[in-house]
């Protein structure tokens, strides 16, 4: 590099006097180096997305997206500390004296940096346990959504409405993933009092299966569970299905559609509701 600082001052030299040309010659450098950074941080994410790929792949695509967005943050803390150290030099600064002062310094912001640290730890073994990933539909304290990122410090969720639960990672005490196994949907109705329940015998079954076709994230066919409630106003039943994770809202609205026009279709009466049978 002294060979590199040697040519582009002898270079400026000609076409401007000295304190320019010494200017020109480190605000040269410290773009070269911020450039040769970017690069290097750029390779070393392509680098390592690639061999995690295919250290995962078909197995856990979502631990190893979140293993290379963790490494490509880290690799950027690093890059920016040694960038900061080389235009500080650069810039004729006494690195020596920063080192020594920093001995002291970093004394003093331990106490106040605990708080840093168990997030750093925290979110070293939500990766390494594999708690939940990059990707990942989980709920934390009531909020339901996906991860967007797992950062050195936070970990950042976005729900359905597009909001977004940033959580420190010594937070996360308690987390439930929903995307390790299948979901179960469940569908509750009412009907009237006085309904001839046998309605739901065969011909609903029947009308379950049918209707269970249109859905290709659900597993098998959904269930009558029975009765579950007979207090305000009516008799509550149930229906059950499983679905691929995450997947069971959606199919939960469309089959409150499809039993709803099973009990028009038989003109069940609905509480509060009655259907004038001609």
């Amino acid at each position: 590099m002294n060979e590199l600082r040697t040519w582009l001052l002898e270079q400026f030299n000609e076409i401007v006097n000295p304190s320019w040309a010494n200017f020109l010659m480190r605000f040269t450098m410290i773009i070269l180096w911020i450039l040769v950074g970017y690069l290097a941080m750029k390779i070393l994410s392509i680098v390592f997305s690639s061999r995690l790929t295919r250290r995962f792949r078909g197995n856990d695509d979502k631990h190893a997206e979140t293993i290379t967005k963790m490494i490509s943050n880290l690799t950027g803390f690093f890059l920016i500390i040694f960038l900061i150290f080389v235009i500080l030099n650069e810039l004729g600064v006494d690195l020596t004296t920063i080192i020594a002062g920093a001995g002291i310094v970093g004394l003093a912001v331990g106490f106040g940096a605990q708080e840093l640290i168990k997030d750093l730890i925290s979110g070293f073994f939500i990766i390494a346990e594999r708690i939940f990933s990059v990707g990942e539909p989980i709920e934390y304290e009531g909020f339901v959504g996906r991860v967007q990122r797992i950062g050195l410090r936070t970990t950042r969720i976005q729900n359905w409405k597009s909001e977004v639960l940033v959580i420190n990672n010594s937070d996360i005490r308690s987390v439930k993933n929903l995307a390790r196994n299948n979901s179960t949907g469940v569908v509750l109705f009412k009907v009237a009092y006085g309904t001839n329940l046998s309605i739901f015998g065969d011909d609903f079954t029947d009308h379950l299966n049918a209707v269970s076709y249109k859905y290709d994230q659900m597993i098998g066919v959904p269930t009558l569970s029975g009765i579950t409630d007979m207090t305000d106003g009516g008799i509550t039943l149930r229906v059950t299905f499983t679905t691929v994770n995450f997947q069971h809202y959606a199919i939960e609205r469309a089959l409150k559609k499809d039993i709803y026009d099973y009990l028009i279709k038989r003109k069940v009466s609905l509480p509060g509701y009655s259907i004038k049978i001609d």
